[in-house]
């Protein structure tokens, strides 16, 4: 699942770290404006950005690496709120197991408490309620699957 084209991927990749950081804060205020206003589709296409876009920060950086597992996290959970708020719950779950499968991949490297932590919260849905409302100030309606459909 992409939402940005491989030319705007090669393009973003070579922003700093700094402006990439700008872009995704930018990317994630939209989604919330959208959402604010039940515009699901935009919120989406920001949402999705703003995932892909913390994707290649978490690729590229080394330094603030647990600052870009927060990203993907933030912006996974709110891309697959999105999601369910549209009705599609199979992806909803989908970019859940994809960003925790991103983070698992470093599990062997002195970010594994971090990227541990993270996935847990992609794991439970009051644990990512709980992180959606401590770090990004946008509108959030939490929305439960079906207790069979538990990420485990």
């Amino acid at each position: 699942m992409r939402f940005l084209c491989l030319q705007h991927q090669r393009a973003y990749y070579h922003l700093s770290d700094e402006n990439l950081v700008e872009q995704w804060v930018s990317w994630m205020h939209s989604a919330g404006v959208c959402y604010q206003h039940d515009d699901w589709h935009k919120a989406l296409s920001f949402a999705g950005s703003a995932y892909d876009l913390a994707k290649i920060r978490l690729d590229k950086c080394i330094e603030h690496r647990a600052d870009a597992m927060a990203q993907v996290t933030l912006s996974a959970i709110y891309l697959a709120n999105i999601f369910q708020h549209l009705g599609l719950l199979c992806e909803s779950r989908h970019t859940l197991l994809l960003a925790g499968e991103c983070l698992q991949c470093f599990d062997c490297t002195r970010d594994a408490d971090s990227a541990n932590e993270f996935m847990t919260c992609l794991r439970c849905d009051h644990l990512r309620d709980q992180l959606i409302g401590r770090f990004l100030n946008l509108p959030y309606r939490p929305f439960r699957f079906p207790a069979w459909a538990n990420l485990h």
